[in-house]
């Protein structure tokens, strides 16, 4: 856990640094990274970063100083460590970590949601610096295991309860569904570093799947209260025991402080959860816009006002209007706008069937190829508007037949069903 922690430190350093100017943290703790490194690069001695927020925070460390060691050093952690032959004799459940081996050699998502989705995040911000492509194949490999078989309709990620872990394929308890809003979170960091990789909508679909249902479940409306996990069903009359197969759930228990699951709480013991809740809420506008040589790219909708400018430095001034998702609706103003052509990408996510677009009220196409971003090029002028409406149907989403047939349905007790969900919609 102290790479954990020393990873924290490093991204709070440099935000601190970003947002002041100022590098005073940051100068007390790139010593401390430096000597970690001097001790354990290369296997001087056994070292794993335990919960991966270490890499992430390298990267991002090797951005802002420009040092290569420290890049280096993420190489190291992510495909030079193998203890799978040491495993039993340290006591370590490397694999509940999701550590220990090479990360290109993963294919499967297991052990702990938060330590598989932190550790695909480091190894995507790899990826963006490096552009080495077996990182990229398993990071496919895993994104695939998980959207198509281990992740909630909400987006939320880990279904059980005693370890905190990814579970087996089509392995979804409602009651019993962890889905903890950090999973949540984890999720959401994962498809946007995958965003930025490829510019594809998936990724994007994904995360405001997660952001919107997995996370946003996780605080109430005021702010001030939490929930820990998510599951999908919770039943006020089974609040005071719990059990599973007659063993009593004390993880649950001592989680919950013995009340029912459908009661948030102000504190937890375990606080990693509600500021990295205030983290994500409070970079929420980071994540909604891009810019590239060709222009604006919009990712996330909703009420907004964007001040910001063009990769050449022009001014940029837009905001968006309507009560999406509540609407199916999206209107996008112009307000100021540099003299010359640019194109605005936008996303038609994969959930519609079909987006009708508009330019200042006329009408310019019905959009079909649904998942994919797509690209309006002119000359803007101040107050021009683009109205976007997405076909918004209700949808079924049932469970996988094959995965049903195959898996017998398990009751575990009064309170605890068992469902087989795979694809989405499938």
């Amino acid at each position: 856990m102290d790479l954990y922690c020393l990873g924290r430190l490093i991204q709070a350093g440099i935000a601190h640094y970003r947002a002041t100017g100022n590098k005073q943290v940051l100068n007390v703790l790139t010593p401390y990274i430096d000597n970690v490194i001097d001790l354990f690069d290369s296997g001087k001695q056994t070292c794993w970063s335990g919960y991966p927020e270490i890499e992430m925070a390298l990267v991002e460390l090797y951005r802002t100083t420009g040092k290569k060691e420290y890049l280096d050093f993420v190489r190291f952690l992510l495909d030079e460590i193998d203890y799978s032959e040491i495993e039993r004799g340290q006591k370590i459940d490397f694999e509940h970590y999701f550590a220990g081996l090479p990360f290109r050699s993963r294919k499967k998502l297991s052990g702990h949601a938060v330590c598989a989705l932190y550790a695909c995040c480091g190894a995507a911000d790899y990826y963006l610096e490096t552009g080495d492509r077996d990182v990229w194949q398993a990071l496919m490999s895993l994104w695939d295991d998980l959207t198509k078989y281990k992740m909630y309709v909400t987006g939320g990620v880990g279904s059980r309860s005693w370890d905190e872990a990814i579970g087996n394929r089509y392995e979804f308890p409602n009651e019993r569904g962890y889905a903890e809003t950090c999973a949540a979170i984890g999720n959401v960091m994962w498809n946007w570093r995958l965003l930025n990789a490829s510019g594809e909508a998936r990724f994007t679909d994904i995360m405001e799947l997660a952001l919107y249902n997995g996370v946003l479940s996780g605080v109430s409306i005021e702010g001030d209260e939490y929930f820990y996990w998510n599951p999908l069903l919770s039943r006020f009359d089974f609040a005071e025991e719990r059990y599973i197969d007659g063993a009593q759930d004390l993880l649950a228990l001592k989680k919950s402080k013995g009340t029912s699951l459908n009661i948030r709480q102000s504190y937890y013991r375990t606080p990693c959860c509600i500021p990295n809740i205030q983290r994500i809420i409070a970079s929420l506008p980071g994540y909604m816009y891009s810019t590239s040589t060709k222009g604006l790219w919009i990712h996330l909708y909703h009420n907004n006002r964007l001040n910001w400018h063009l990769e050449n430095g022009k001014e940029l001034t837009t905001h968006q209007n309507r009560k999406y998702p509540w609407e199916n609706n999206i209107e996008i103003i112009f307000e100021n706008v540099p003299a010359e052509d640019f194109s605005l990408f936008f996303r038609v996510p994969g959930w519609t069937t079909s987006a009708r677009v508009s330019v200042n009220g006329i009408f310019f196409r019905v959009i079909h190829k649904t998942g994919h971003y797509h690209e309006i090029r002119r000359s803007w002028e101040k107050i021009d508007k683009i109205e976007i409406v997405f076909d918004m149907p209700v949808r079924v989403v049932h469970a996988h037949p094959p995965s049903a047939r195959k898996f017998r349905l398990r009751r575990y007790s009064a309170w605890s069903t068992y469902l087989l969900c795979g694809k989405r919609g499938s």
